[in-house]
């Protein structure tokens, strides 16, 4: 696999990483960071035997996401405000679609 270190921009830890990123004055060496960039932002592809291994085409590339819960919600097919879906992992979460009107 080739894949470059970034990740989603929704994520706690992105704000730490833009605040150091533009300030220019912090102890932290920020090319040990990941770069923020934007969900569907290609982050590599898969080479060779793992293509294979995981039944994947040659064109299958790695992208980065949003929170694991919302990624599952999109995953489950959830998109209206009809369905929701119960994620379970470090957390039990129920992702639903709110439908909010503006006046």
């Amino acid at each position: 696999m080739t894949i470059h270190w970034q990740l989603e921009p929704w994520h706690l830890i992105s704000d730490f990483v833009l605040e150091q990123r533009n300030s220019g004055s912090s102890d932290v060496d920020i090319n040990l960071l990941s770069r923020p960039v934007p969900t569907g932002t290609s982050a590599g592809c898969v080479k060779g035997i793992l293509l294979k291994e995981l039944g994947l085409t040659k064109d299958a590339i790695i992208v980065s996401v949003g929170h694991d819960q919302i990624a599952a919600a999109i995953g489950a097919g959830v998109f209206d405000s009809n369905t929701a879906v119960d994620g379970a992992g470090t957390v039990e979460c129920i992702t639903p679609v709110l439908k909010i009107t503006r006046e």
